[in-house]
């Protein structure tokens, strides 16, 4: 009866021991994606682990962490206006440089749940181009906007810092933020 007792326990121990191997099959990849001209953090950022369903966005600082199977071997970095960028996972943090992708030769338009292209895109959409919200001295984001989108009305709720707005689309009975 020891005997028997013995090899059950001995059974259990390396179904344990197996099992822990097998959690551990996980690693965790970490980095940051920044612009290659001048260094600058790139937030939201998507970065999928290939060969697999996970992805994650980077955060406002460019970094990112993401956990991925150890027999995954590259990411797809993307990023609007920037190339795609495939690299290796290696051992160590992951810094990645993206290039602006000067040859889009479309407007893309980026909705709540997919970039579709103008032309695919069947609903009104208003365009603000960066070198006018460049050219505009404003102290917000929503100042930025204020005036350049028809149909847009941003009201601010107070004057205290930090406090959000209201944004009204296209008049009162239809979408308000």
């Amino acid at each position: 009866m020891k005997p028997m007792r013995k090899l059950v326990w001995m059974l259990c121990a390396s179904l344990l021991l197996s099992a822990q191997a097998l959690l551990a099959q996980t690693r965790e990849i970490t980095g940051k994606v920044t612009d290659s001209k001048d260094g600058s953090a790139l937030s939201g950022a998507t970065i999928y682990v290939q060969g697999t369903n996970r992805t994650t966005k980077s955060s406002p600082d460019g970094s990112f962490s993401v956990t991925a199977p150890t027999t995954a071997k590259t990411l797809l970095i993307s990023f609007i206006g920037y190339k795609n960028q495939v690299i290796n996972i290696g051992s160590g943090n992951v810094l990645v440089k993206m290039e602006q992708d000067v040859s889009v030769a479309e407007d893309v338009v980026v909705t709540g749940y997919k970039n579709r292209s103008k032309r695919e895109f069947a609903g009104s959409a208003g365009t603000v181009k960066g070198d006018a919200i460049r050219a505009t001295p404003i102290a917000s984001f929503d100042q930025a906007l204020q005036g350049q989108t028809p149909g847009l009305i941003l009201r601010a709720t107070s004057g205290q810092p930090g406090n959000s707005g209201s944004a009204i689309i296209r008049g009162r009975g239809s979408i308000n933020g």
